[in-house]
């Protein structure tokens, strides 16, 4: 079943970490936060994708495992990472050459000086870029989070949620305020990692043991 309740819990304990990070990217002055903020808005669209590939996989993982067929799962699961490859390269590359043009949207203009207005776009874009090149890991964190939790594991990816707490934590506390606007670009790639690293173990483990499971069954079946 496809509980949304400890969904909801862990998307709370990642958002812990951003207000974390929020805080530390205060402290670089208004600049920072303006480009920010907008290099978050367009990257929220382009994690759309990803973010439904995710859903869609939580609903696959449920009914098969309802119906025991643990082959189909990991064979999803591998054909969904596959496509989400290809579209984080797109993703990437759409950031990276458009987001000087789409950071302009969320800026305003008759407020700020034309200098200003390009030190935001290029913080911003750089920021895009950076991240960009991390989106296969966002990916794989959309796609086996949500495989988790459909297959029942409600609460073990929390321990993903945690991770990515921890990492942006540790990133907004020690790096920030030694290397600045980097560090900032660097917490959601970083919480990113130490979540797939949680996530993919969980995986492991718990797909060989639903397939020991169906192998014991079938022993059971025989005698």
């Amino acid at each position: 079943v496809y509980k949304r309740q400890p969904m909801a819990l862990q998307f709370s304990i990642t958002a812990i970490g951003s207000i974390i990070l929020q805080s530390a990217v205060n402290t670089l002055g208004k600049t920072a936060v303006a480009s920010m903020t907008a290099a978050i808005k367009i990257q929220t669209v382009a994690m759309g994708p990803m973010e439904s590939m995710g859903i869609t996989m939580a609903t696959y993982c449920g009914q098969n495992r309802g119906a025991r067929k643990y082959s189909r799962i990991t064979a999803g699961i591998g054909q969904s990472i596959a496509m989400t490859m290809v579209y984080s390269v797109a993703a990437c590359a759409a950031v990276s050459f458009l987001g000087g043009a789409l950071t302009t949207l969320f800026i305003d203009k008759n407020t700020a000086d034309s200098e200003n207005i390009q030190k935001i776009i290029d913080l911003s874009v750089y920021y895009l870029r950076i991240n960009g090149l991390f989106y296969p890991f966002l990916g794989v964190l959309f796609i086996i989070r949500n495989s988790l939790q459909g297959m029942g594991y409600s609460m073990l990816p929390m321990l993903a949620g945690v991770s990515e707490l921890a990492a942006r934590s540790l990133v907004a506390i020690l790096f920030v305020s030694s290397i600045g606007y980097t560090a900032v670009c660097l917490a959601s790639p970083v919480a990113w990692i130490f979540a797939d690293v949680v996530l993919l173990i969980t995986y492991i483990v718990k797909i060989k043991e639903l397939k020991n499971e169906l192998i014991f069954r079938k022993h059971e079946a025989v005698v």
